[in-house]
């Protein structure tokens, strides 16, 4: 795709999209200031935008601020591709999100299969802020995705999606608190796990709405699709809450192939192999569309495919026999 970037470790990737109406226009950060050894990234000062690494010897450490003070409307796509095979990987983003702006990233965690990779997102977001986040996940032996976001302005709108794709003894962990501190905002979180092998699912979500979040309205949801009976899906989706002029809810499932489904396509010509395929495609693309930008949803369906096609070619051997 156009605008991406690879490199040997990481890559890291912006990609500027510009908003119609509202007199928008693409962010574009004022500087980039890249920190090697002793001081903590949050203590430096800088312009519109903040970008920051640190490197330990020993384990891959790589902490990035991304400061958002915008005032117009803008928008932020930030793709994240992950490619050192067995590298321990911790990762951490700040942001801090001004009144008015649009934020869309979009993390894909391509890593291998021995890696251990652990990511932290921390947003507070300031009034009228539209946020989005969407994580994939295919790759890491084990895997923490850890999301804290503080809607701190009225009018905010927040989604929170993600998708992972797994097999063989991968574990993945998504952990989540969704802060609502002040009045008239809406949250919405879907997160979708494809489970073969003998593969682990862990997910804790929270929604806090505080005493003075009055009208917020709050959706929380996590599905799990099983495809062997030795797969284990962990939900743990949590409310607190101090208000009592909300709507709040949410629900988990765990479970495998609809049967029922899978005839029918069947029924019509496909085989059951392909029809088992075109409802995981499914099950994995309503996450996927949450993404806004259309070259980033194609390469996310592009991933998929290619995961259930590895998959379909390592059940042939076994299919023979």
């Amino acid at each position: 795709m156009e605008g991406f970037q690879r490199g040997k470790r990481f890559a890291h990737a912006n990609i500027l999209d510009r908003f119609s109406g509202h007199g928008g226009k693409p962010f574009h950060p004022q500087h980039v200031e890249r920190l090697r050894g002793g001081g903590d990234p949050r203590h430096q000062r800088g312009g519109v935008g903040e970008f920051g690494q640190r490197h330990d010897e020993a384990v891959e450490v790589i902490v990035i601020v991304f400061l958002l003070r915008i005032v117009q409307r803008a928008a932020v796509l930030d793709v994240l591709f992950y490619r050192e095979p067995e590298a321990d990987q911790r990762r951490r983003i700040d942001l801090a999100v001004g009144d008015g702006a649009k934020v869309e990233r979009v993390q894909i965690g391509s890593q291998g299969r021995s890696a251990l990779h652990v990511s932290t997102l921390t947003a507070a977001l300031g009034r009228a802020v539209a946020f989005r986040d969407f994580g994939f996940t295919t790759g890491g032996a084990v895997v923490r995705n850890q999301l804290f976001v503080r809607c701190g302005g009225a009018d905010s709108t927040l989604d929170l999606s993600g998708a992972s794709m797994l097999t063989a003894r991968q574990h993945v962990d998504t952990t989540m608190v969704v802060d609502h501190a002040v009045g008239g905002c809406r949250s919405r979180e879907v997160i979708k796990s494809v489970l073969d092998g003998q593969s682990r699912n862990v997910f804790q979500g929270k929604i806090i709405v505080r005493p003075d979040a009055q009208k917020t309205d709050a959706r929380m949801l996590s599905n799990a699709l099983m495809l062997s009976a030795d797969v284990e899906a962990d939900n743990k989706p949590e409310l607190e809450i101090f208000a009592d002029d909300v709507q709040c809810g949410h629900g988990a499932t765990a479970g495998s192939i609809d049967e029922h489904l899978k005839f029918y396509l069947m029924a019509r010509g496909i085989p059951a192999a392909q029809a088992e395929a075109l409802l995981i495609q499914s099950f994995v693309g309503e996450a996927i569309d949450t993404v806004t930008h259309q070259g980033v949803r194609e390469a996310l369906t592009g991933a998929v495919r290619r995961w259930l096609q590895a998959r379909d070619e390592a059940s042939e051997p076994c299919t023979r026999q």
